[in-house]
């Protein structure tokens, strides 16, 4: 069977604003396969709601300096591309099946030979060869949310040991707590002051910076070859807008009648674990 396109729905996001939350909610869907296998077998059954919850609330837990370890993680073998860097971006849809042929990765296998869209992070502005054609959900980085954006990445993503500054995401700490083994070996460990380390990487690392304006971030030509939707950070963070947006979602891409009561429980958890901590914090 010649495969010409492979169906994915994509959520562009910078790393620490609420990406995973959103690409949670999404999988809600019947149209979207959920990420956990047990949440996903449950769809259509009555335990699905209970099951869903169980997940959701082992993936954002208060205990936020962590949060790397349990958030959630596609279950697919993916080592091939990235979502942050150029790896595997100009892979074509044909060598893009093999090589999940050669790591027989018969989840995502399937997930193209039902046609279903498998959901995929991107945190870069460039669109892969391999995902043209899909459409994406863009979170954008707008003034009101820049505050909270700042310290949750600050405290998520980053921290301290031994007077040095630690990437959480390139630790072997969390990585092995997140994917079991280390594939990749980036630094992780800066010997630098507090200001080059706010400036460098929470505030102004290379990769957020197209997220700080929508036009900046579709500027590569490959991205004229998807469906964009727009969302902005503070109307996702927003308990009084957020789930009218999730909802809004679910119809312009068409995934099906969406389960209102249950993205509401999931919106309040995250508010109450993942962003009213940090509004505090900002606060104080």
């Amino acid at each position: 069977m010649i495969i010409s396109k492979i169906p994915l729905l994509f959520v562009r996001y910078a790393p620490g604003s609420a990406g995973n939350f959103l690409i949670s909610i999404l999988q809600t869907s019947n149209k979207l396969p959920c990420w956990d296998i047990q949440v996903e077998n449950s769809k259509g059954v009555p335990q699905f709601e209970d099951c869903f919850k169980n997940w959701f609330s082992k993936c954002f837990q208060p205990d936020l300096e962590n949060h790397i370890k349990y958030e959630p993680h596609h279950p697919y073998q993916l080592d091939f591309v990235s979502a942050k860097h150029s790896r595997g971006d100009d892979l074509s849809v044909t060598e893009f099946v093999r090589e999940l042929k050669n790591r027989q990765d018969q989840l995502f296998l399937n997930n193209i030979q039902s046609h279903q869209q498998t959901v995929m992070r991107l945190n870069k502005s460039v669109v892969p060869q391999w995902g043209l054609g899909n459409p994406i959900i863009n979170i954008v980085v707008d003034k009101p949310s820049k505050k909270w954006f700042y310290k949750t990445r600050h405290i998520k993503l980053f921290g301290k040991d031994n007077d040095e500054w630690i990437c959480k995401e390139n630790h072997p700490d969390f990585l092995m707590a997140k994917y079991k083994k280390i594939q990749f070996y980036n630094p992780y460990r800066f010997q630098i002051s507090k200001f080059a380390f706010l400036k460098n990487f929470v505030i102004g690392e290379p990769a957020i910076l197209p997220f700080y304006n929508y036009d900046k971030l579709l500027e590569p030509i490959s991205n004229r070859y998807c469906n964009q939707h727009k969302l902005l950070l503070s109307n996702l963070l927003d308990p009084n807008t957020n789930v009218n947006i999730i909802l809004g979602l679910f119809e312009q891409l068409d995934l099906g009648t969406p389960n209102k009561k249950l993205i509401e429980w999931a919106c309040d958890h995250y508010y109450q674990n993942n962003i009213a901590p940090i509004n505090r914090t900002i606060r104080n």
